[in-house]
C-alpha cells in the first residue's frame, strides 16, 4: 500500500489484489513432496476488485470452491471528500443488491479458433512474464482466474483504459463479444452441478452513500458471469464475510484474502474458481518409487515419483521439449488432462517458456507423437506461490488502470466527484500433486489405458522422466486452454 502515497491526485484508488492459492508472504513459495493418496483433483482460483457501490445491500454468496479477485477504490490521502463513517455492526450485515439490477438473458458466442488463440496468446504471456519475473523459483498462476477477473473489471473501463484491457484479454476481440465468448465457455465447462470445474463471482461494495457504482456494470457482471453484488459496512464484520466466501468457494484451501479494509477501500470484486476430479488412472501404491531431483540452483532432492511404463503411449514433442499428459476425469464430456513437459538437456527452463507461442503449442497439443513403449515418471509436489502483478501488467500493455491521470473507471462506478484507479493486483496460488490426483487453487485479488501388442522388431522407446526443472498445466482437453501454469523448479527434501 506504500504506493499509495506517491499516486497523488483527484481520483479514487482501486486496488486490485490477484490471489491463486494459498496465502504466503509476497515474493515466497514453499515445497514438499507428498505421498498422501487422494482421489480427486481439484483447482480453485479467487479474484477480488474493488470499486464504487450502488447504495444497495446483498447477502454473503457461497460456493464449494472459488477463484477472487479484489478490487477496491479509495481516496487519496490529499483529497477533501472521505467515506462516510458508518457504525460498526454487531453482526455480518452484507445485503442483496440485485434486486434493483435488470438482468437480461445473455446470448453466448460459441468458441472458435479466433477465441482459441486469443485466450493461448494471453495465458502464454502472463506465464512468461510471471516465471521471468519470479526466476530461480517455483511458479504458479491460473490465468482463468486472471482472466476472469480482469474481463468483470473490465466492463467498467472506458477509453484508453478499457482499449488496453481488451488487448491483453482478447486480442482483436472487443469486450462485448468477449463477454459472449467466456459466457459460452464457462458454460460448458459447468455443464452441470457434478462439473469438475466450478465458478462463483461476487461484488462487495462498501455502504458510502457517497459511493456510486453504475447499474450497467453490476448487469453486465451478473449477466455473463452472474456475479452477485453486495453492500457491507466494510468493518472487521464485513472482512469476516469475505475471507468467509473465499474459504467456501476455495474448498478451505485459500482460507482468506483480507487481514482488514483500509478505509479508502470501496469495492471488492470476487470471482471464485475450483476443479476437482480424480486421475483417470489412478497410481497403485507399488507404482510410487523413490527418486532423485535436480533443483533450478543444481541441489539434489529425495523424492517420491509416480512411475509409469506403458507398452504403446503419445508424447509431445516440439523440439525443444518432450512432454506427455495424464487425463483427469471429468464431466458432461468436459475432460482435463494434466501436461507436463521437460525442455531439452541444456535449456533453461526459462528460456523455454519465454519462447512457447500459441501457435507452435497449439498445434503440437493437437498432434502428439506415437511410442511403441512411453516410460514417464511425474514427482508428487506441493508448494504455494504469490506474486503482485501490477509491473507484469504493465509490461503487458495495461498501464493506465494504475495511473490516476489516466485511469477511466468511470463505467464502473465514482466516489463523490472522484474517479477509480488501481493500486495493487496480487496473484497467489497452492498445487499438490499426489497419486490420488491433484489439488490446486488461486485466488486473484484486485483491489478496485490397456492392451499389449506384439512390440515390433525396432521399438521407439522414450523417456519421459520429470528429474529437473519442468513446466506443467491443467488444460481443458477440448481447447487445449490452461487452467493453470507452472514451473516446478525446487521440490522434496
Amino acid at each position: 500500500m506504500g504506493k499509495r502515497n506517491s499516486r497523488r491526485g483527484i481520483a479514487l484508488f482501486v486496488t486490485m489484489v490477484l490471489l491463486l492459492s494459498g496465502c504466503v508472504a509476497e515474493g515466497s513459495d514453499t515445497t514438499q513432496t507428498t505421498t498422501q493418496t487422494t482421489t480427486t483433483v481439484a483447482t480453485t482460483a479467487v479474484t477480488t476488485t474493488a470499486a464504487t457501490t450502488v447504495p444497495t445491500t446483498l447477502e454473503p454468496a457461497s460456493t464449494t470452491t472459488a477463484t477472487v479477485t479484489t478490487m477496491t477504490a479509495a481516496t487519496t490521502k490529499t483529497t477533501k471528500q472521505q467515506p462516510t463513517t458508518t457504525k460498526p455492526q454487531p453482526k455480518d450485515t452484507a445485503l442483496d443488491l440485485m434486486s434493483g439490477i435488470n438482468v437480461s438473458s445473455a446470448v453466448g458466442r460459441p468458441t472458435d479458433e479466433a477465441f482459441i488463440e486469443s485466450q493461448m496468446e494471453m495465458s502464454l504471456k502472463l506465464f512468461a512474464a510471471t516465471a521471468e519475473a519470479s526466476k530461480g523459483k517455483n511458479a504458479l498462476i491460473s490465468p482463468l482466474s486472471i482472466q476472469l477477473a480482469l474481463a468483470m473489471a473490465a466492463n467498467g473501463a472506458g477509453g484508453e483504459t478499457k482499449a488496453q484491457l481488451e488487448a491483453l484479454l482478447g486480442g482483436d476481440i472487443p469486450l462485448k463479444q468477449l463477454n459472449e465468448y467466456l459466457y459460452t465457455y464457462i458454460k460448458r465447462l459447468i455443464a452441470s452441478d457434478e462439473s469438475a470445474l466450478k465458478l462463483a463471482n461476487s461484488i462487495w461494495l462498501r455502504n458510502d452513500k457517497a459511493l456510486t457504482v453504475e447499474k450497467e456494470f453490476l448487469a453486465s457482471n451478473a449477466k455473463y458471469y452472474d456475479a452477485q453484488a453486495y453492500k457491507a459496512a466494510f468493518d472487521d464484520t464485513t472482512v469476516k464475510s469475505i475471507n468467509d466466501w473465499v474459504s467456501k468457494n476455495t474448498d478451505g484451501m485459500i482460507d482468506s484474502i483480507l487481514n482488514d479494509i483500509p478505509p479508502y477501500a470501496m469495492l471488492y470484486l470476487l470471482n471464485a474458481v475450483s476443479f476437482e476430479a480424480p486421475w483417470d488412472t489412478p497410481w497403485k501404491k507399488e507404482w510410487v518409487k523413490d527418486g532423485q531431483f535436480t533443483t533450478y540452483s543444481g541441489d539434489e532432492r529425495a523424492v517420491k515419483t509416480l512411475d509409469k511404463k506403458n507398452d504403446y503411449g503419445y508424447y509431445y514433442d516440439d523440439g525443444k521439449a518432450l512432454g506427455f499428459s495424464y487425463s483427469l476425469q471429468g464431466d458432461d464430456g468436459v475432460w482435463y488432462d494434466f501436461v507436463a513437459l521437460l525442455p531439452n538437456e541444456g535449456t533453461d527452463v526459462y528460456d523455454y517458456v519465454a519462447g512457447l507461442t500459441a501457435e507452435e503449442y497449439l498445434q503440437a497439443m493437437s498432434h502428439f507423437k506415437k511410442a511403441d513403449r512411453l516410460i514417464t515418471k511425474l514427482p508428487t509436489f506441493k508448494y504455494e506461490y504469490e506474486k503482485n502483478m501490477n509491473d507484469i501488467l504493465s509490461d503487458l500493455g495495461v498501464r493506465d488502470m494504475f495511473d490516476a491521470s489516466k485511469a477511466d473507471l468511470s463505467k464502473m462506478g465514482r466516489y463523490g466527484d472522484l474517479g477509480l484507479v488501481v493500486n495493487d493486483v496480487l496473484h497467489k496460488t497452492v498445487i499438490d500433486v499426489t497419486p490420488g490426483g491433484v489439488k490446486a487453487a488461486a485466488v486473484t485479488s484486485i483491489m478496485p489405458g490397456d492392451g499389449a501388442p506384439m512390440p515390433p522388431a525396432n521399438p521407439k522407446i522414450v523417456e519421459i522422466i520429470l528429474d529437473r526443472p519442468f513446466v506443467y498445466m491443467i488444460v481443458d482437453r477440448k481447447t487445449d486452454l490452461p487452467v493453470f501454469m507452472g514451473v516446478v523448479t525446487d521440490i522434496g527434501e
